[in-house]
């Protein structure tokens, strides 16, 4: 650990900003230990803190909870949140101001507007605190600690949020609020990918943060000429994450994928595992459930809506709010650890398959059998209709007559379902969509919900 006063080397000294994050991220190792129920009720102490303020200042808020028969006091712990109907994302656009608090306590400010990318069609405007940001920065320590990246190695970070590359001497916050580190490399995820395979070759970083759909185009590169020397990590942001390109990375580099769950509204909300494989949800900030169509918890293995409560946000109650996203719920970790589980996130309901009998799921389109008909190097699969589904590859060369014909007979039977399939062939990369992120199972239907 870096000191913070001049002149002290050891032992290291902290003040002010860098001092708030050792405390919380030395806590935060010994909650993530605490059983599952000391966690709940620990949650459900936050939650009546939280709920008490937003029903004396967010009108919206105590709108909400008049219109369900609540009070203040009827919401005692995160087991009772579910009388409480789900808060929309249509809910959120409409509810303006008046959904903000219009009084937050001073130790929480200064406040922070954030804008969702609009991946569902919906983009929402939120406010966050100072406080949700302090322990944002303590869970990215968090994702450091559990993955043990050294923080002397090279950082590479390719995101939309660059404009032009940047160089700098230390990985920034919040590892140089703490630690000395080695040196860091930004670019912008609109640059070239041959560029960036070579500028990466050059830089030769220990660790890479990187976009799925951007790692799966670096991956086309490094098969030819190689990964960058002495890459250790790779962690994935986003977007949701497919088996088939953890399988690569792994063949390839011989690295498994160290991914995180997040978004604009709610910062962390989930850390893959290193040794379980499960995403721990960060349950000192949040209260994520996941629901079934009835509004039920789902059982461990089954497909829910992910519904998620902010238990620091005293600038707007995000509390139950249905934040578009599909997760797998999950069970107990062989890690230890009590944080509750998701065990896998599985995208955007446009990223479930519909059936004309109502059936809903997550695809499988049995991308592990392509390689016996065709090499082929990108797939992406759109249902424009309840019986029909485009299949996209992208190929180096043209596909002979018996895999045009294998490969929709491989997806009809990964499915489960005579689809007719369109296959439509491209040489490079497939489009991303037109918020810049990739998905590989789209549901275009016309009977789709637009929700």
């Amino acid at each position: 650990m870096r000191s913070g006063v001049e002149g002290i080397a050891w032992p290291p000294m902290l003040r002010d900003r860098a001092a708030e994050l050792a405390a919380l991220s030395d806590y935060l190792q010994v909650s993530e230990m605490l059983a599952l129920a000391t966690i709940a009720a620990r949650q459900s102490e936050q939650l009546r803190s939280l709920v008490r303020h937003h029903a004396q200042h967010s009108p919206a808020f105590l709108d909400r909870l008049n219109a369900a028969g609540l009070g203040a006091d009827d919401l005692t712990d995160v087991a009772s949140l579910r009388r409480l109907p789900v808060l929309t994302r249509a809910e959120v656009q409409r509810g303006g101001d008046a959904l903000f608090a219009h009084s937050v306590p001073a130790s929480h400010l200064p406040l922070f507007a954030r804008q969702t990318s609009g991946s569902t069609g919906q983009p929402v405007s939120v406010r966050r605190t100072r406080v949700c940001g302090d322990l944002l920065l303590a869970m990215t320590m968090r994702d450091h600690r559990w993955f043990k990246r050294d923080f002397a190695g090279r950082l590479a970070l390719i995101r939309p949020s660059f404009d032009q590359p940047i160089r700098s001497h230390d990985w920034g916050m919040p590892v140089n609020l703490l630690h000395s580190s080695g040196p860091a490399l930004a670019l912008p995820i609109t640059t070239d990918i041959a560029e960036q395979a070579a500028i990466l070759a050059e830089f030769k970083p220990q660790v890479l943060v990187v976009y799925p759909a951007n790692l799966a185009a670096l991956l086309d590169q490094w098969e030819k000429n190689g990964a960058p020397p002495g890459l250790k990590h790779v962690k994935t942001i986003g977007e949701t994450v497919s088996d088939a390109l953890r399988l690569r990375l792994k063949a390839l580099c011989g690295l498994t994928l160290e991914d995180g769950y997040s978004s604009e509204e709610c910062g962390s909300i989930a850390l893959q595992c290193p040794e379980g494989g499960q995403y721990h949800v960060m349950a000192e900030g949040l209260y994520v459930e996941v629901l079934r169509e009835d509004g039920t918890s789902a059982d461990p293995g089954e497909v829910g809506r992910v519904t998620i409560t902010d238990l620091l946000n005293f600038a707007m109650p995000l509390i139950r709010y249905d934040i578009g996203d599909y997760a797998v719920a999950g069970g107990p970790c062989a890690c230890g650890r009590g944080l509750p589980t998701l065990q896998r996130i599985v995208g955007r309901e446009r990223n479930l398959v519909r059936f004309p009998d109502g059936r809903r799921h997550w695809p499988l389109v049995g991308f592990q059998r392509f390689s016996e008909a065709a090499p082929v190097r990108q797939y992406q699969v759109i249902q424009t209709a309840l019986g029909r589904v485009e299949l996209r590859v992208s190929c180096d060369s043209p596909l002979s007559p018996t895999a045009r014909k294998r490969l929709p007979e491989i997806v009809r039977e990964a499915l489960g379902y005579p689809f007719e399939v369109d296959l439509v062939e491209f040489r490079n990369r497939l489009p991303l969509g037109p918020n810049g992120k990739f998905e590989e199972f789209i549901c275009r239907s016309a009977s789709e919900d637009q929700a």
